[in-house]
C-alpha cells in the first residue's frame, strides 16, 4: 500500500466509525468519532499543502 492509500484506509474506518455512532445515537461516541475524525481530516490537508508548498 501507498501512502496516500494508508491515509485513506484510516479516514475510512474513522468515518465509518462516525456513521455507525450517530446510528446507534450514542452521543459520547459521537463526540469522539467527529473530533478525531475532523481532527485526522484536518491534519491530513495541512500536511499535504505543507508538501505541497515545498
Amino acid at each position: 500500500m501507498t501512502f496516500a492509500q494508508k491515509i485513506f484506509t484510516i479516514w475510512v474506518i474513522l468515518l465509518i466509525g462516525l456513521i455507525f455512532a450517530i446510528i446507534q445515537k450514542n452521543k459520547a461516541q459521537i463526540a469522539f468519532c467527529a473530533f478525531a475524525w475532523a481532527g485526522f481530516t484536518i491534519s491530513t490537508f495541512v500536511g499535504v499543502f505543507l508538501m505541497i508548498g515545498k
